[in-house]
């Protein structure tokens, strides 16, 4: 089984992940607005890691909440931890499951 880390590493081309806590400024579909606490928003960040409509995980943050925020490029981002979510989906394999906080 792959490690994390390992797997981001491959996300990323070996470069290092860096994370930062950001709060919630929007939320739209699959992604969010956040603004981090010492830099310039962020637009559409992915509130998951894979980009699929077919499988994965999807929580959707409380607009205002913190959230850990990981970038895997200068221009690509995923919410990789939340303080408050208000729903949760998962796919797989054209199934889903619809979960409220």
């Amino acid at each position: 089984m792959e490690r994390i880390s390992d797997i981001l590493r491959k996300i990323t081309g070996g470069k290092k992940a860096e994370s930062f806590v950001a709060t919630v400024e929007k939320v739209k579909g699959r992604t969010c607005d956040v603004q981090p606490v010492d830099e310039a928003p962020l637009k559409s960040v992915r509130l998951n890691a894979i980009i699929s409509d077919e499988v994965g995980i999807v929580i959707t943050p409380i607009k205002g909440s913190a959230v850990l925020v990981t970038k895997l490029s200068e221009v690509d981002s995923f919410v990789s931890l939340f303080q408050q979510s208000k729903r949760w989906n998962w796919f797989w394999q054209n199934q889903s499951n619809n979960g409220r906080q």
